[in-house]
């Protein structure tokens, strides 16, 4: 893609990271979505994983933002934490490859070496024959 070349260009000379995102266009107009980082600064899903841990929202520590483990036999890294992702909300990068996946927080939590605790909802019985 041309415009994404162009933006590698800008982004070395000026200390910044430019992301290139979704497109939307009619006839004339075309509209990009672009983020843009300060080179070695934190990226959304690397903040929203800080702002999780800060608060108690995910059984990590700040300290494992860019840990590296191994995953399925591949030296990975976790690099973020997508908030609104149910089952899979860990982002990770594979070292070798450089290309970002997602994985489980117990999947994390096995590879980090954590133990795992199991979230437990209390059962209460109710009665349903008064229901109807």
């Amino acid at each position: 893609m041309a415009l994404s070349k162009a933006f590698r260009g800008v982004d070395s000379g000026l200390g910044l990271n430019i992301k290139l995102g979704n497109c939307s266009y009619n006839g004339n107009v075309a509209t990009y979505k672009v983020e843009v980082t300060i080179a070695g600064g934190l990226d959304k899903a690397a903040s929203d994983f800080l702002g999780h841990v800060r608060v108690g929202n995910i059984p990590f520590e700040a300290s494992d933002l860019n840990k590296v483990f191994k995953l399925n036999g591949r030296d990975v890294s976790i690099v973020g934490y997508k908030p609104r992702a149910r089952k899979m909300p860990i982002v990770i990068v594979v070292l070798d490859t450089g290309v970002r996946r997602v994985t489980t927080i117990e999947g994390a939590m096995a590879g980090l070496g954590k133990p795992i605790t199991p979230t437990v909802i209390p059962f209460e019985p109710r009665d349903l024959r008064g229901e109807r």
